[in-house]
C-alpha cells in the first residue's frame, strides 16, 4: 500500500440482514447529488465511506466520500465483498462523492431502498440473485474460552459532540493505527490494520472478518452481547495462517506461514479475541449485475 493510508468510516450501516425487496412504489431520497471525487493525493491518504442517515446523529443527510460503484451496490444491497460480481473494470475505476436528503422518519430498510433507487435511476443499473456454495469459515470460541470485553452501557452526551478521531498519524510502537477508545470503524496504513467498535456483536464481527477475507464467516460462538473490541493484523499477511490453510490447495488460499510485519487476521482473532475460524462451505446469494453504466446521469 505504500505511503497511501486507507480510512473506512462506516460504509453506513454493517450489512447483518439478507436483501429483500419491500412492496409499493420504490423510494427515493428527496435531493441527491453524485458527483466524480477528486484526484487522490497518495502523501494524505484516502478516505472511503457514508455518514448519516437513520440510527445517525445527522438521520436527514447521508454524504459519502470516494466510494466506487461497487462499494454503493454492495451498501444498498446489504453485501459483503464475496457476494459481488468480479468486475473490476467497471466497478472500481471512478470514484464519487454523494451528498443525499431523506425524511428524518425513515427507517434502515427504506433508507436502502432509496440508495438501490439511487443506483437504477443514475447508473441504470439491473440485478438478480444466484445461490452459489463457496469456501467459508464459522467463527467458534478458540481454546481457553473468549477475550471479550463487555461494552459498556452508552452515556448520554450532547448532540453536538464530535466522534473519536481516527488519524493514520496516530500508531502505536509496532506501527498498528490506534483506535481511539470509543472510536468506530477501520483504517489501514502502510500494511497495518486496525478496526474497533465500542458495542460490537460477535455477528457484527463475523461480517467484518468476511469482509476482510473475501469468504463468508457465520458467528457459531453463542456469544450474545455486545462487546469493546479493537483488532489489528497485518493486512499484507491477512490470508495467511493455519486456519486458512486448513481448507486445503484447492480453496484458492496461501498457505504459507506468516513473514514478519504482523500476524495474519486468523491468528490475531485467536490471539486477541479468542475466537478462532473453522472451514465450512457454505450456501451463499450472489448477485448479478444484468446492467450497468459506467458514467452516473447528471444531477
Amino acid at each position: 500500500m505504500g505511503r497511501t493510508a486507507v480510512l473506512t468510516i462506516c460504509l453506513t450501516l454493517s450489512c447483518c440482514a439478507a436483501y429483500s425487496q419491500p412492496a409499493g412504489p420504490a423510494l427515493s431520497f428527496e435531493v441527491a447529488s453524485v458527483k466524480p471525487s477528486p484526484p487522490v493525493d497518495p502523501n494524505k491518504g484516502i478516505r472511503v465511506g457514508c455518514t448519516g442517515g437513520p440510527g445517525t446523529k445527522d438521520p436527514t443527510r447521508w454524504t459519502c466520500q470516494n466510494m466506487t460503484v461497487s462499494n454503493l451496490i454492495s451498501n444498498a444491497y446489504n453485501l459483503s465483498r464475496y457476494q459481488m460480481p468480479d468486475q473490476p473494470g467497471i466497478f472500481d475505476a471512478d470514484r464519487y462523492e454523494i451528498t443525499a436528503k431523506l425524511p428524518e422518519s425513515t427507517t434502515r430498510e427504506q433508507f436502502r431502498e432509496m440508495q438501490r433507487s439511487l443506483l437504477k435511476e443514475r447508473f441504470k443499473l439491473t440485478v438478480h440473485f444466484e445461490k452459489k456454495e463457496m469456501p467459508g469459515f464459522e467463527l467458534v470460541l478458540a481454546k481457553g474460552g473468549p477475550k471479550l470485553k463487555e461494552a459498556e452501557p452508552p452515556k448520554p452526551t450532547p448532540e453536538d459532540t464530535p466522534p473519536p478521531v481516527i488519524s493514520s498519524a496516530n500508531r502505536n510502537k509496532e506501527g498498528f493505527p490506534i483506535i481511539p477508545r470509543g472510536g468506530r470503524g477501520m483504517i489501514m496504513v502502510n500494511g497495518k490494520a486496525s478496526w474497533g467498535s465500542p458495542d460490537a456483536t460477535v455477528e457484527q464481527i463475523a461480517t467484518m472478518l468476511g469482509g476482510q477475507l473475501n469468504r463468508p464467516v457465520t458467528d457459531a460462538t453463542g456469544l450474545s452481547g455486545k462487546y469493546e473490541v479493537v483488532l489489528m493484523w497485518s493486512a499484507e499477511n491477512a490470508m495467511r495462517g493455519p486456519a486458512i490453510a486448513a481448507q486445503g490447495p484447492d480453496s484458492g488460499a496461501p498457505i504459507a506461514a506468516e513473514p514478519d510485519g504482523g500476524p495474519s487476521l486468523p491468528t490475531a482473532i485467536q490471539d486477541q479475541l479468542g475466537l478462532k475460524l473453522q472451514p465450512k462451505r457454505t450456501p451463499v446469494d450472489v448477485l448479478v449485475i444484468d446492467h450497468v453504466e459506467k458514467a452516473p446521469t447528471e444531477n
